[in-house]
């Protein structure tokens, strides 16, 4: 009889081979002269044929590289989570303060853009660059004007009115007198309006060095300005400027400079901008850009700002504000549509019926607590301000409802 097994025995025989393990996916190459093929050890010689499961195909390793790469990326192995330290240090509420447990490299570039990361990330820098100022302008046993300078630094980061700088500094060396014996502390003589301007632009000073940098080094650049008339009557002018951040290659448009200018005309704007740039080494050959608020004195192409940018650099362009141009047109809507205008003029007749009245407004804010809605307050229409009509109607709209 022949002993030779015959194609039929032979795949009847593989049903009794083991099956290999699911952890196992398909085999490596041999490594030694023990992994050596033999008929004994079928098992060896089989190919795997079954597919990875769809919970298999998802299980993910953390890859340490991505440690170097990121360098707000913290992974607690413990857990088996990643974590942003700059989210977590700001107080932000995402997966990344919570811990994230999708350790693709696609999701931590994702988190890389999103709003929660730049706001923080601005967060860190600003507060770096504080420690920078008192770092380098004060003395390490005084600690009256260091305390003085973050006051100050609270107030104008949350946008507090300036008159309360004196009160606040009081309550604060108060408390650390009372509390803290060993730090008895006299007040200092900064403590009215214009020593709390002198700590602002000694701030100002810090953080504007830090947004030059980028901006000088930076390949081209485009200026914005606008000019605004303060409660003094000065003529001001507000300089930012959009440039290319060399280190994140993302656009930036950052505020400069407030500058106080003796008039409106292009020459005097131009000059005040030009002066700015100079002193602050910053190459003016690199604008290609200026954006206002369309105005001749910005435009014009004989006496306006951009005409003297093309002295200097011909290919420069003029970019006319969107929103500026908004507000033109919707004025221009208001000319055509009769009842727009009539609409525009009740709510300025609602505005002065409740304001010229506090018992009237005692009456309107009793409706809305007894009606359990939302304190509406009827605003009035301001012509200079973008979308104040918009605001007027909504709230307008929200009182007829509830009446």
């Amino acid at each position: 009889m022949n002993n030779n097994p015959t194609i039929t025995s032979f795949f009847q025989r593989t049903q009794e081979i083991k099956e290999i393990p699911s952890s196992h996916e398909d085999f490596l190459p041999l490594e030694s002269e023990n992994d050596m093929i033999s008929l004994e050890n079928p098992v060896l010689i089989q190919t795997s044929s079954k597919k990875r499961t769809k919970s298999q195909a998802e299980i993910r390793t953390f890859n340490e590289e991505w440690l170097r790469k990121f360098k707000w990326l913290r992974y607690d192995s413990n857990k088996d989570l990643m974590f942003c330290d700059f989210c977590c240090s700001a107080k932000k509420i995402n997966t990344f303060t919570q811990g994230s447990q999708k350790k693709r490299l696609d999701y931590l570039y994702e988190h890389l853009i999103t709003q929660d990361h730049e706001n923080a990330l601005e967060d860190f820098y600003l507060s770096k660059s504080l420690e920078k100022f008192l770092a380098k302008t004060l003395d390490e046993d005084d600690q009256r004007n260091r305390i003085m300078i973050e006051i100050a630094y609270f107030i104008l980061r949350n946008n507090f009115p300036f008159d309360g700088f004196k009160d606040v500094s009081e309550l604060i060396f108060e408390v650390i007198n009372q509390y803290f014996a060993c730090q008895k502390m006299q007040k200092v003589p900064y403590q009215t309006y214009y020593g709390f301007t002198e700590y602002m632009h000694a701030i100002n000073k810090v953080l504007e060095e830090d947004t030059l940098g980028p901006i000088k080094a930076s390949p081209f650049l485009s200026i914005m300005a606008d000019e605004s008339v303060d409660i003094s009557k000065k003529q001001n002018l507000l300089i930012y400027a959009r440039f290319l951040d060399t280190k994140t290659m993302k656009f930036e448009t950052k505020f400069l400079k407030l500058v106080e200018v003796e008039d409106k005309t292009g020459m005097k704007i131009f000059d005040s901008i030009i002066d700015y740039l100079e002193i602050n080494q910053i190459d003016c050959s690199k604008i290609i850009c200026f954006g206002s608020d369309g105005a001749s004195n910005m435009t014009g192409d004989h006496i306006g700002v951009i005409s003297y940018f093309k002295k200097m650099n011909p290919w420069a362009i003029s970019i006319h504000c969107t929103n500026h141009r908004l507000a033109l047109a919707h004025k221009d809507l208001e000319k055509q549509i009769d009842y727009l205008d009539k609409f525009v003029n009740i709510i300025g007749d609602v505005y002065d019926y409740f304001s010229h009245s506090p018992s009237r407004i005692h009456l309107l804010h009793a409706q809305q607590l007894k009606l359990e809605e939302e304190d509406v307050r009827i605003l009035r229409l301001c012509r200079t301000r973008w979308l104040s009509l918009f605001r007027c109607s909504k709230n307008l709209k929200k009182q007829c409802l509830l009446s």
